[in-house]
């Protein structure tokens, strides 16, 4: 399953953005981020969703808890394991730290990271994965379930220094 909600999968434009959805549905990948979406797939007897969220009008939205509770109840009661990514908080070596309240970064509502997956927990998710911040974060146990507020840069091209 992949995640397509960040602030950069629209950077080549709406285009581009449907053909990676397109390309992904054609070679039987789950992908979640486009408001409404989920990723899907059976492991085991189990069903898992996935369900991508970021800070922006055109994916699952962070700041919109009504419509993300609402997705992960209804997920919850038909998939055996929720998880739900977010790509949110503020980006780099001074975000090292969860501040508990809502972030913003060059202007733009990053989200409260801490309330949002709490949220989804109680919402029915199983576990909560964060990126976007570039720097590894906290994890949490909230109520017997994993919160991984950030989990850093896998891999990037060229040089990536906040």
């Amino acid at each position: 399953m992949v995640s397509l909600a960040n602030n950069h999968i629209g950077d080549f434009g709406d285009f581009c953005m449907k053909e990676a959805q397109r390309i992904m549905d054609e070679n039987n990948i789950s992908w979640s981020g486009a408001p409404g979406t989920y990723g899907v797939f059976e492991h085991q007897g189990k069903k898992i969703a996935l369900a991508a969220f970021h800070t922006a009008d055109h994916v699952n939205n962070v700041n919109d808890l009504p419509e993300a509770k609402k997705l992960i109840h209804k997920l919850k009661s038909e998939y055996d394991l929720v998880i739900v990514s977010f790509h949110g908080g503020a980006e780099g070596f001074n975000a090292l730290r969860i501040p508990m309240k809502k972030e913003i970064f060059f202007g733009e509502n990053r989200g409260d990271v801490a309330k949002f997956a709490h949220a989804m927990i109680d919402a029915g998710a199983d576990l909560v994965l964060g990126h976007g911040p570039h720097v590894n974060r906290a994890m949490e146990l909230y109520k017997g379930h994993l919160i991984a507020y950030s989990l850093g840069n896998f891999a990037t091209y060229g040089t990536f220094n906040l």
